[in-house]
Order: structure tokens, then sequence, then C-alpha cells
């Protein structure tokens, strides 16, 4: 199964490939043919086998077991990459002959892996978060700059980060207020190394900050850390850096994937338990309680999770059962369950079988 949460909506695909959302559809993100809010799943139309999933701010991202990528919803920058600008309910296949492993959907673009290791972005442009030397937005794919090949790649909301195959990380984009984690505030259009001299398996990008798990099984942060999201122990004043360059998570868990949302983030650890950490008013730090917690915070209920994803104000987690349980900010039914006021600890959604 694979899990992801966007800005205000949440998808996941079956061991089958059939891919089910629910919560925000005004742009047609939920891929059902419809533009219409839904608190429940439906099923996204079209007869491909989806086996990864990514929700950006306002549109969906798949890859599919012909390893092509389809992506639907708003669509204005070109993020669906179909050589157009159109906003689409419906799944439409990114313009591209490369066969693809792995695709992040972000604010107004979207990056993607191709089997050989590339990385591939489109969309908005504007901050130079396609990584490709320019400002200019694409309507599909156009490789980042440079002869690097990488294993993951995540789209933010203004900003991208790539693992080399190497294990070092690489960022680009905005950098206003130090997400990219190179040690400045300066932007980059091109990939640019973090500083740090770990190896990683995991990154995330977040709206505004970023967060990876290191090889040895550390969480680091860095950019905004207004709620604590960069859980060190610290906050930071809005609209300035927390921390340019890495900074390690305090208490000592060990990681296994990390996912930064907007002011919060969530880890998943060593023997699939799970910790949220940052703004956690709307629920969405999943520990039965509103409240904002600048370290990690073991999410509720002995919850044992295999996968876990965070939207803007909602997080949303696989258990090791295969359900699907989700926690925080209802207002658009993004956590799956009929109630719209905000939840605070998991609640289990009810994915139709298939």
């Amino acid at each position: 199964m694979s899990l992801t949460a966007g800005s205000q909506h949440t998808c996941v695909a079956s061991a089958a490939g059939s891919a089910w959302c629910w919560g925000r559809g005004t742009e047609g993100q939920l891929g059902n043919t419809d533009v219409r809010d839904s608190s429940v799943p439906v099923a996204v139309v079209g007869p491909s086998q989806y086996v990864q999933l990514d929700g950006g701010r306002l549109h969906t991202c798949g890859v599919t077991r012909l390893a092509t990528i389809q992506c639907w919803g708003w669509g204005h920058y070109g993020q669906l990459g179909n050589g157009t600008t159109y906003t689409l309910p419906g799944a439409t296949e990114v313009a591209s002959a490369d066969r693809y492993v792995q695709v992040s959907a972000g604010g107004n673009h979207s990056c993607a892996i191709t089997d050989a290791g590339a990385v591939h972005c489109w969309g908005d442009n504007s901050q130079g978060q396609l990584g490709d030397s320019t400002t200019i937005s694409r309507l599909s794919p156009v490789p980042t700059s440079g002869d690097l090949t990488f294993t993951q790649v995540t789209a933010g909301l203004f900003h991208t980060c790539a693992i080399t195959t190497a294990g070092s990380l690489m960022c680009w984009g905005l950098n206003h207020v130090g997400q990219l984690g190179t040690g400045d505030l300066v932007a980059a259009t091109v990939p640019t190394p973090v500083e740090t001299g770990e190896t990683f398996r995991a990154v995330s990008a977040g709206v505004s900050h970023t967060c990876a798990v290191s090889s040895a099984g550390t969480a680091y942060c860095w950019g905004s850390n207004e709620f604590g999201e960069l859980g060190n122990g610290a906050s930071a004043e809005p609209g300035f850096p927390g921390s340019t360059i890495p900074a390690a998570t305090l208490l000592g868990y060990i990681f296994e994937n990390v996912t930064a949302g907007d002011r919060f983030t969530c880890a998943l650890q060593s023997g699939n338990t799970a910790s949220c950490w940052g703004r956690g008013i709307e629920g969405q730090l999943g520990n039965g309680q509103p409240i904002i917690i600048f370290v990690p915070l073991p999410i509720t209920d002995g919850l044992r999770v295999s996968s876990i994803a965070t939207g803007y104000a909602h997080g949303c987690a696989i258990a090791t059962a295969g359900t699907v349980h989700c926690w925080g900010d209802a207002s658009r039914g993004q956590t799956g369950t009929p109630r719209v006021s905000a939840t605070h600890q998991p609640a289990r959604v009810h994915i139709p079988r298939n």
C-alpha cells in the first residue's frame, strides 16, 4: 500500500493498485472526475494500477505499474506535466517517454525519479524549485542540472530535496528561512549540497522546513521553527530560520522515515511506532490533545504503523494490520470520517474493498 497526504486531502493505493482519495476535492485532486469535497474515500477514475502516490497542495500524482506517471487536480502552473495548464479532475498521463520509479507532488510543481536515477521536474519554477538552472516554469518534465543520480526526491511548497545514490543530500529552490540546509539564506536553481557529513536514507520537504533521517536513524530538521517543527527543543520567530543546517531532534529516537507537514513533523520509528512534533493545535500530532510540542512525542492509542504521511494540518498512517487511520484537521474531510471537527487521535478510515 502507498499512503500520501496533500494539503487538505489524502490518498491511498491498495496492494492491488487501485487508488482512493478523500478530503478537499474542489480542484479535482481526488481524481474521481468530480470537483467536490468528500469525507469518505472515493475511487480514482481510470484503468491504471498505482504502486506509489503523492499528494501536493492542490494536485496528486502517482506512479503506475507500467512505470508511467499520472497526475490530476489543479494544473495552472503545469504541475500535471501533460503539456497544458488545465485543471483536470481525472488522471492524465505525464508527457514523457521515460520510465519512473517515484514521484513527489509539491506546492505547484512535481518531481520524479527515472529508472536511471535522474530527477525530472515540472510546473512552477518561480523560485528555482525545478532545479534546471532557470526560473522558467515547465509544462512537462525537464531534468535537473548536473549528472548526479538519485534514489529519492521530495517536493515541498517552493523547494525540492533529493538523496543521491551515495546517500548525500541536495536541495534547491526557495531558501528564505533556511529550508535548503545549505548554511545560508541564498536560493538555488540547481541541486546544492546540504551542509552535513552524514549519509541519509529518507528526506521530506514540508512547507518551509525539511527533515531527513540519517543512515544511522537520527532525524535531522532545518528551516522554519515557529512551532517547534524542527524537534530540537526550541522555536524561532515567524519568518526567521530555526536552523540553516541540519539539527538533530532531541530524545535520541531511532527513526526509519520522516514526513514534514506545515509547521509540524511526524516520523516512523523502529518497532512500528510513530512520533510527531511541532504545531498540534488542530490535533495533527495525534497524541490526544491540541498542544504545541518542541520534541518528538508518540502518537496515542498504541497504534503500530508501517507508513505515515502528513498534510498541512492532518496526519494519516497505515497500521501494520493494513488499516488506514487519520487525525487532525477535518474541515475538508481529509481525515476520512463524517465529522468535520478536528480529531486529536487516530481514527480509522474505512476503505472500500476492491
